[in-house]
């Protein structure tokens, strides 16, 4: 279920690397216009700067997208059909996916359940059905 969890995000990867290499312009140059736009307290020169410069900009955002992408891949994920997750920690959602999605990281405790215990000694249980509503 996990290869399946994460196809959208190969597919995204692949998207994203497609659109670096039509753009002709390479990491170096993106990070380097990157980093000398001006402060965005000069709203009118920060606009010009990335009017002027949105392409290499855009390379340089993908390149950024891309590798939280890549680490969302190591991840031990799990996608929540439950109404409860059970664990020793908080749900966190990964690069790539929203939480409305139930993608979350798992953590060393995870239990997905439709019934909550009587007890939960130490662990935490996060309503999704609850979350949904709320959304």
């Amino acid at each position: 279920m996990t290869n399946d969890i994460k196809k959208p995000l190969i597919a995204k990867i692949a998207e994203l690397k497609a659109e670096i290499a039509d753009s002709n312009i390479d990491w170096e140059t993106a990070k380097a216009v990157y980093d000398a736009q001006p402060s965005l307290d000069d709203a009118m020169a920060s606009f010009e700067y990335f009017m002027a410069n949105g392409d290499a900009i855009a390379v340089y955002q993908n390149h950024k997208e891309i590798a939280d992408y890549e680490e969302t891949l190591t991840m031990d994920l799990a996608q929540v059909t439950t109404r409860y997750v059970i664990t020793d920690g908080n749900l966190i959602s990964p690069a790539g996916f929203h939480p409305s999605t139930g993608v979350y990281i798992k953590n060393d405790v995870w239990i997905e359940t439709d019934r909550l215990p009587r007890m939960l000694s130490g662990l935490k249980a996060f309503d999704l059905q609850k979350d949904k509503e709320a959304a």
